[in-house]
């Protein structure tokens, strides 16, 4: 994924960084809901800004206050005992790599995005299917379509 990442335009990053953050925001709400803690309007709000702002015309400090603000509803693992707050500290900072990639434009910031939606669904596959080998993890069905589509879409919208 890096070699892609690394070759695509900035504007493309922004675009894909966006898909994943919003296929991870549902894990945040689940979280929110089941525990009453952070606030998925904040990651909705940072989300809504970088999809509405031409790049090229980013407000610093708007963004620097949406990080600190989503700083403060990311939750930490130390904190819950549950599995779920895994799947909303990845959405939460796949949220602030978001913010933190506008703000500097260091593709690392889009890697560590793509990660984090790998990493959930291995978490989820893990807590059904225990028994699997890391390498059964890396080729399973449901890992391998992700990786397929973020390859994809980064193909297609970068061409």
């Amino acid at each position: 994924m890096d070699n892609i990442i690394s070759k695509s335009k900035t504007e493309t990053l922004v675009v894909f960084s966006i898909d994943i953050c919003k296929r991870l925001i549902d894990d945040y709400v689940d979280f929110y809901n089941k525990y009453n803690w952070g606030n998925p309007d904040i990651l909705k709000e940072a989300i809504k800004y970088c999809e509405e702002t031409e790049f090229t015309k980013i407000d610093r400090e708007k963004v620097k206050d949406l990080i600190h603000k989503v700083e403060k509803v990311t939750p930490d693992t130390e904190d819950f005992e549950n599995i779920e707050v895994s799947y909303a500290l990845n959405s939460a900072c796949a949220v602030l790599d978001l913010l933190e990639f506008i703000i500097k434009q260091d593709k690392i910031y889009v890697s560590n995005i793509s990660s984090y939606v790998i990493d959930t669904i291995d978490f989820k596959i893990q807590e059904t299917e225990s028994s699997l080998t890391n390498e059964e993890l890396e080729n399973h069905p449901k890992i391998v379509e992700e990786r397929k589509r973020q390859i994809t879409f980064l193909e297609i919208n970068d061409a």
